[in-house]
């Protein structure tokens, strides 16, 4: 994939290594298909086909505020074509982008005569045109025949193709939440759009959260969190400091199980970098000094092997559960096999 001729130090340009990294991996092209296309196309397709090519089409002016992807796709009949994948930056959206589009359409077809590919099999290959859209304002690009004169009739004979469009503002959560590992990535780019985008990432958050994941789904959100941080924190730094400050109050404030914060430390390796894990395993030690000196309290000295499993234990949710016991066991022998069954 060629990169953008403009600065890379714009947001702008941050945007597009991002998501042209994400989305240049066919499975998640794949699953921004299925959003975007009608199902009618999507059952034609063989989206387990897609292949980027490292194309582009973009030139000149374009390029301070476009870049694109090229995917090879078979149908599942076995015809071969091409989606074309535009993303669109601008705070308005383009009305001549179909123009634009025809252009590197016409690139593609172009091709297929030169390289003799239509001469072998006397057709050209289809191409999907998709519009990846984020910004604020409702779009309003306008198709090809649109741009042609008034006159109904001499419209109806004018050229015209559809356009396949990605419009972050305008995909429904619930639609999203439905698939939360395949949507982490969209969920969030989503919340820059959303007034309070920083509370609106603790909720993607919370929604990743809401149970432990297979191992390779867990490694999928964790890899999309990490990415998002990094270009949110280049891109959007106040949301990302504000993001980032919620998320910490939240895992120190949620009694997570011990599986379930090995999986937020691998997501989230600026949490323990900044801190959290101190202030973390401080709370735990004085949870457990609290538990031993309850204990002390109702039955004297305690055996070293009490003291000793209960400083060892590092699951904050068993030692909730031990303050408990503790204080209602009615014998140390009580106590030490809570401390086993825990």
């Amino acid at each position: 994939m060629s990169s953008s001729a403009a600065s890379t130090t714009h947001p702008r340009d941050i945007h597009d290594r991002m998501a042209k990294n994400y989305f240049g991996v066919p499975q998640n092209m794949a699953n921004l298909l299925e959003q975007t296309l009608p199902a009618r196309v999507c059952k034609r397709l063989d989206l387990s086909s897609l292949e980027p090519t490292g194309e582009t089409f973009i030139t000149g002016e374009y390029e301070k505020y476009i870049a694109d992807l090229v995917f090879t796709c078979r149908t599942k009949s076995g015809e071969q074509g091409s989606v074309y994948v535009l993303f669109e930056h601008k705070s308005q959206p383009e009305p001549t982008i179909s123009i634009q589009l025809l252009n590197y359409m016409l690139g593609l077809w172009n091709r297929t005569i030169k390289n003799k590919t239509f001469e072998k099999t006397g057709v050209i290959p289809f191409v999907i045109p998709v519009v990846f859209y984020h910004g604020k304002q409702a779009w309003d690009g306008k198709l090809l025949r649109e741009l042609f004169c008034n006159d109904s009739i001499l419209r109806e004979i004018s050229p015209n193709f559809p356009i396949f469009l990605c419009s972050l503002n305008d995909i429904p959560w619930k639609k999203l939440k439905r698939k939360p590992v395949e949507n982490a990535m969209i969920m969030l780019l989503k919340c820059h759009l959303q007034k309070n985008s920083a509370d609106k990432i603790l909720e993607v958050l919370i929604i990743c959260t809401s149970k432990l994941w297979s191992k390779k789904e867990n490694e999928k959100i964790g890899d999309d969190w990490n990415d998002f941080i990094s270009y949110t924190e280049k891109a959007h730094s106040e949301i990302a400091s504000q993001a980032k400050y919620n998320i910490k109050e939240y895992v120190m404030n949620s009694n997570f199980d011990a599986e379930r914060m090995e999986v937020l430390k691998s997501w989230f390796p600026f949490l323990y970098e900044d801190g959290l894990t101190e202030g973390k395993t401080e709370a735990r030690a004085q949870t457990q000094q609290g538990i031993i000196q309850l204990l002390q309290a109702r039955f004297g000295e305690l055996p070293q092997d009490i003291e000793s499993n209960l400083k060892k234990m590092e699951d904050d949710s068993r030692l909730s559960k031990l303050i408990v016991v503790a204080g209602m066991a009615t014998s140390l022998e009580d106590v030490a096999k809570a401390i086993k069954q825990n």
